[in-house]
């Protein structure tokens, strides 16, 4: 275990719920009972157990601790297993976890040295291999002769994932300083010169472009940004600090921002600006950038922008495996794809516009806290009660009630693959199949290693073709029914401006029309046209910036889709819209989704549930 970090119990506490569940006993003892036992502290105790706790192994009731009893094992795979080859400098036990689940035979080829990828790659092309990963640093640049053995097995079918863009390879690419959010965060909020302390210059080394050093410019010149690198060395003093600040942060030019990729520090400068008399955020916003192979380190009072160092093998098992399912689907190759491993935004509230600019409006009662919890468990389980609270009227439906709409023959992209939903990146850990959100029942097409289109994505001057085709602003979905009301499942992207960006028409048989505009809820605007009343939003951007605040209301619901119940490693934001029908006594005969190819807003569609109106002779006595 790396210095600093703490000890990580939950190897022990997994092997007593083994024990306990073999002999059929649901407790085990308290945290206080163990921590006598371990002769250890109870918050290391309870850290472990409140990890346990959200996956779901255990629960507290008082301070008894009982084991949760395992959900029924997953069906055997009927197709034969992935054999897929790992080209890496080192064996991860928990990678075979990762190809276990997926139904993978993985081969780990440790090479110490780029150039013995050659022979590997000749020893790879002489086996029954469907799929390769080779993970190789920044520094390690292919020889020519591997580049051409790549190709080769490119052409025989067989999908490459490389963590360097090499040609006809797919891309797995690490965001936190590539292409940082960060950055685009702090230019967004008016900051231009930014303080940069540091005490170890390791993540310099690691990512050339951060400091500008090799002779290319920083990511931070890239966006626009003045940083100011403070070198502060090993462990600095509380003096060293207060004269850093005092230095660059005072006056009229000084920094408005402090960023930083060390936690320690981060911490520690807000604590020595506080005793300043400095306001955070409204004087000095502090941004931390981390990149950890455990868990999100919860309990920092620092805004963090946090990627997991596990995040990027995760998504290479995950594109080669689905490419290899298109393969063996369709007998050809696929196109190389790109997919981004996303840090998550931490708010902890010290971040903020720049002093002098205007800070977004705030909202009503109705808005949804964006200020995450410290606590894990608490965190999982506010997201689990705004996924699953029902609407009222959803609530009281009876099964045979609900129908979902058949949406193939509109779909036209995939949401799970580059460039398919809204924007470069596509949406991860979306659940697929059957799906109940808000108590409707909704049917989520396709997914990950699926071939075919699964959402529809509409026309706007940020979207424009796929596949070729050109975006439609208009779609007809056949009804004919009676029907009490209805739910969209949908998400929006480019959010920049609060106004009518598409609308859904419902025609009845009579002639007559109803329709329900989607305006973005208070989407970046921060002032008000003079006379102008803004129309009330209904949906909201899918990306978790500060400045989009996600929401829910009488009739529209906010979704948050995250990976495997965990928000600390992927946020993503979809909608939920219920629309009543005044007159639920007179047949529509189709529904109509309009946009506006003009607008900045993009409209993304992923799953249609109507409540039926059944006559009373249908209804039970």
């Amino acid at each position: 275990m790396p210095p600093g970090h703490p000890i990580d119990l939950r190897p022990q506490l997994r092997d007593i719920i083994h024990s306990a569940k073999k002999r059929g006993d649901p407790t085990i003892p308290s945290a206080l009972e163990l921590a006598r036992r371990w002769k250890m502290i109870p918050r290391t105790i309870n850290r472990a157990v409140s990890l346990l706790i959200a996956e779901g192994l255990l629960t507290r009731k008082g301070k008894k601790l009982y084991v949760i009893q395992s959900p029924l094992p997953r069906p055997t795979p009927q197709e034969p297993p992935f054999l897929i080859h790992i080209l890496a400098g080192e064996d991860p036990e928990w990678m075979r976890k990762l190809f276990d689940n997926r139904n993978c035979v993985p081969a780990f080829i440790i090479f110490s040295d780029i150039t013995q990828c050659w022979a590997l790659l000749e020893k790879v092309q002489r086996s029954s291999c469907e799929g390769v990963i080779l993970a190789i640093g920044p520094d390690m640049t292919p020889p020519p002769t591997t580049i051409r053995l790549l190709k080769d097995l490119i052409e025989r079918r067989i999908p490459v994932v490389s963590s360097q863009p090499i040609e006809q390879c797919n891309l797995v690419v690490s965001e936190m300083f590539n292409n940082p959010p960060a950055m685009r965060q702090l230019v967004e909020a008016g900051h231009r010169r930014v303080l940069v302390p540091y005490s170890s210059d390791a993540p310099l080394k690691l990512f050339p472009k951060l400091s500008g050093i090799s002779g290319i410019s920083s990511v931070f010149e890239d966006s626009g940004l003045a940083p100011i690198w403070e070198p502060l060395g090993p462990a600095p003093s509380n003096k060293r600090l207060c004269a850093m600040l005092t230095k660059h942060v005072s006056g009229k030019n000084g920094a408005t921002a402090l960023f930083c990729f060390e936690q320690e520090t981060a911490v520690r400068c807000c604590e020595v600006a506080r005793n300043l008399g400095m306001e955070i955020p409204a004087n000095l916003s502090v941004l931390l950038a981390l990149t950890t192979s455990g868990r999100t380190p919860g309990s920092q009072p620092v805004s963090t922008w946090w990627l997991s160092d596990r995040t990027g093998p995760r998504l290479a098992v995950d594109l080669v495996v689905s490419q290899i399912r298109y393969v063996r689907a369709t007998g050809r190759m696929p196109g190389p794809e790109t997919i981004r491993a996303e840090p998550v935004f931490i708010d902890r509230g010290t971040f903020g516009p720049a002093p002098g600019q205007r800070a977004a409006p705030s909202g009503p009662e109705e808005l949804w806290q964006n200020r995450w919890p410290f606590d894990l468990v608490q965190r999982r389980q506010r997201i689990a009660v705004s996924n699953t609270t029902p609407y009222p009227s959803a609530s009281k439906a009876r099964a045979d009630e609900w129908l979902a709409l058949e949406l193939d023959g509109i779909f036209n992209r995939q949401s799970g693959h580059e460039h398919g939903w809204l924007g470069g990146l596509p949406l991860l850990h979306m659940p697929r199949g059957r799906q109940t959100i808000h108590g409707v029942p909704f049917q989520i097409a396709g997914g990950h290693f699926s071939v075919k289109p699964d959402c529809l994505v509409m026309q706007s001057r940020h979207a424009h073709t796929s596949r070729g085709r050109e975006l439609p602003a208009e779609v007809e979905v056949k009804i004919q029914r009676k029907v009490q009301a209805f739910y969209f499942l949908h998400g929006c992207g480019w959010t920049l401006g609060q106004k009518a960006f598409a609308r859904y028409q419902f025609h009845y048989a009579d002639g007559t029309l109803a329709s329900v505009p989607l305006v973005a809820y208070k989407g970046g605007q921060t002032s008000r046209p003079v006379g102008k009343k803004l129309p009330r939003g209904n949906i909201q951007d899918w990306w978790p910036a500060s400045h989009f605040t996600q929401f829910e209301s009488a009739h529209a619901r906010h979704y948050v889709v995250t990976d495997g119940g965990d928000p600390f490693l992927y946020e993503r934001y979809l909608y939920t819209l219920e629309w009543a029908n005044p007159h639920p006594n007179k047949k529509i005969t189709r529904l109509v989704i309009c946009s506006d190819p003009e607008a900045e807003a993009t409209l993304g569609v992923l799953a249609i549930t109507t409540r039926q109106f059944l006559p009373a002779a249908a209804l039970p006595v």
